[in-house]
């Protein structure tokens, strides 16, 4: 299986996991968590002093309960006295957030007046101040999302017999009835709100309160993208609270200017303020009344201002697009470029889910900055025990037969070295010292292992700079080639200034010698192109990597002519086509090499322009 394809099944299941990790839900705490931080980056300080000039809330609060002596199940007349001048001073709407669990009648005989107070006061409202009034029922299920048929079928009987709906019913109309339930998430915070809830026993659709509020108040039936839509807190605005206890002592004074100032053309929402069984955790980083949360609501679906979420279908996708992503970089760079790749990306996908934020687009957050690390890591974890292990095995193996710079492209390529054995056409070069048996037969041991060392040394770092592989050192000769492992622009050009470049460094050699005392050397290099086979051959337990075929045996032939025709430098009619419009040669004719026909031969006289 090949490094790409091993990759790819890396990313794919990379993909998978985070995928299903994230369709599981086992993120979503975490991605919940990520939703709250970005409403407090958001806001950061709010200004406190920007108050809403469409809601207001009337709250029933401790001042109230401590200044009002009467127990709150008789509190339903001075709700009626409220109510009334709400309407005759021209409220937009009424909303009442008051769970009535008991009516005081099943227990006490009241005076008709007091028992019929409430209705007449909302039946006043309605049809002489034609000021609409929204009820709010609480059903069975607040804790949880489910909508099973069970549940639907023993929320629509809670709905049908809740005391709200029995006193009033008739009076503000079933239609205006919205269900108060909050759906808290998996950590207890209220994040979402319904907007509509199915009958398990008819078609009969019952409206959310806050939706219902806010479709009375615009004449339109308001519908956002999701049944459980996010609530777009805004920290930077506040909704005016007025105490029960003080509203209703401004009725009974009949203060106009009051009522003018804060409820006229306004939703007036009436609810019980910090009670503890109405508290809710929220992404505000405090604790909230349950009014607060519809407020916000209300708020969002009169301005159309809901958090849209980035449908499933496409966060599995955007998944997939990290993954890939992060992949092919962690695939192909190295660990510190890739490294700060993956930061940048990681660090430019925050920033695009708080600028998304800004203009109210949701788009997940924890699910793709794992799905960055995972493949980040699971990538580098098979690179280093896998991949590039066989590549440094690899390299170490080549850094005595090419330079460093090949060396780091072996290590970087993509394309595996071929040691098994491929076609190559390159061009090969041989190099013998001319006479140096009889310069080991008079020369001191030590003597002639220094002359080596320093000369093969000399010529290595000549074939190096030309990206040249050192094939071997026989005896006081070199096999060396050019083109393999790693292609190169014209291998023979390379090799005949790898050749230029091996003559000036023996001359200097020459010079040094002859000052420390040491009798001067001569070579001569022998130059083909052609086709030859290279790679890695040997025995099981010593192998080397090398080119050969006749294309090598031509190159050895035409090294051991220099000697004979008196020339440091030549090359085959096969190399001379290669590098003809670089080069100034001299013909010497056509040759005979042992084992094949008659070739013509070039000596190098010099480059073109030097």
């Amino acid at each position: 299986m090949s490094m790409k394809k091993n990759h790819f099944l890396i990313i794919l299941t990379c993909s998978i996991l985070i995928a299903f990790l994230n369709h599981s839900k086992l993120l979503e705490s975490l991605e919940l968590k990520s939703i709250d931080l970005r409403f407090q980056l958001r806001y950061g300080d709010p200004d406190s002093s920007n108050f809403s000039d469409k809601i207001v809330i009337i709250g029933i609060d401790d001042q109230s309960i401590q200044r009002i002596p009467e127990p709150f199940i008789l509190w339903d007349t001075f709700f009626a006295e409220i109510i009334e001048k709400l309407g005759q001073y021209q409220a937009e709407l009424i909303g009442i957030d008051v769970i009535w669990a008991k009516s005081i009648d099943q227990f006490l005989k009241r005076p008709a007046k007091d028992k019929n107070a409430l209705r007449k006061a909302m039946l006043k409202t309605i049809k002489k101040y034609h000021v609409p009034i929204v009820i709010g029922v609480a059903g069975n299920n607040q804790d949880t999302n489910k909508e099973t048929k069970s549940d639907l079928m023993n929320f629509k009987k809670t709905f049908d017999s809740s005391l709200p709906m029995k006193q009033f019913g008739i009076i503000v109309g079933s239609k205006n009835f919205g269900i108060l339930n909050t759906f808290p998430d998996l950590d207890k915070h209220v994040r979402r709100v319904r907007h509509e809830f199915k009958s398990a026993t008819s078609e009969q659709k019952i409206p959310g309160f806050a939706n219902l509020i806010a479709s009375k108040s615009t004449n339109t039936v308001i519908a956002p993208p999701k049944q459980l839509q996010l609530i777009n807190y805004h920290l930077d605005k506040q909704f005016p609270v007025l105490s029960f206890e003080q509203v209703l002592q401004k009725s009974r004074q009949d203060d106009q200017a009051y009522f003018a100032k804060y409820f006229k053309d306004k939703i007036v929402l009436i609810a019980v303020n910090n009670v503890s069984d109405d508290i809710h955790a929220t992404p505000l980083g405090k604790e909230i009344s349950g009014i607060f949360i519809h407020a916000h609501s209300i708020d969002n679906y009169l301005n159309q201002d809901y958090l849209n979420e980035l449908p499933s279908d496409y966060i599995y996708l955007l998944i997939i697009f990290l993954s890939l992503i992060t992949g092919i970089l962690s695939a192909r760079l190295r660990l510190y470029k890739a490294g700060i790749f993956i930061l940048v990306l990681g660090l430019g996908y925050f920033s695009l889910a708080l600028l998304s934020f800004s203009l109210n687009y949701v788009i997940p957050l924890f699910a793709p900055l794992l799905t960055i690390l995972v493949t980040f890591s699971c990538t580098f974890i098979y690179r280093y025990t896998i991949e590039d292990k066989n590549k440094r095995r690899l390299a170490e193996s080549f850094s005595s037969y090419v330079n460093e710079q090949v060396v780091e492209e072996i290590l970087n390529s993509d394309q595996p070295i071929p040691l098994e054995g491929s076609q190559n056409k390159i061009a090969i070069l041989f190099s013998d010292i001319r006479g140096f048996t009889t310069y080991s037969e008079t020369h001191p041991p030590t003597t002639v292992v220094k002359i080596l060392n320093e000369y093969f040394a000399a010529m290595t770092e000549e074939i190096w700079e030309q990206r040249g592989t050192v094939d071997k050192f026989i005896g006081d000769g070199m096999m060396v080639f050019f083109g393999a492992p790693t292609s190169v622009e014209n291998p023979t050009l390379r090799a005949l200034k790898a050749a230029q470049g091996m003559r000036h460094r023996l001359q200097e050699l020459n010079e040094k010698w002859q000052q420390e005392g040491y009798d001067p050397i001569d070579n001569g290099i022998g130059i083909h192109t052609g086709e030859a086979i290279v790679g890695n051959i040997g025995s099981e337990k010593k192998r080397d990597y090398t080119a050969i075929g006749d294309a090598v045996n031509i190159a050895s032939r035409i090294e051991g002519l220099t000697k004979s025709l008196d020339t440091p430098i030549l090359m085959s009619a096969d190399s001379m086509e290669s590098v003809k419009e670089y080069v100034q040669v001299k013909s010497q004719g056509m040759v005979p090499i042992k084992g094949h026909t008659d070739i013509e031969v070039f000596e190098l006289i010099n480059f073109n322009g030097g």
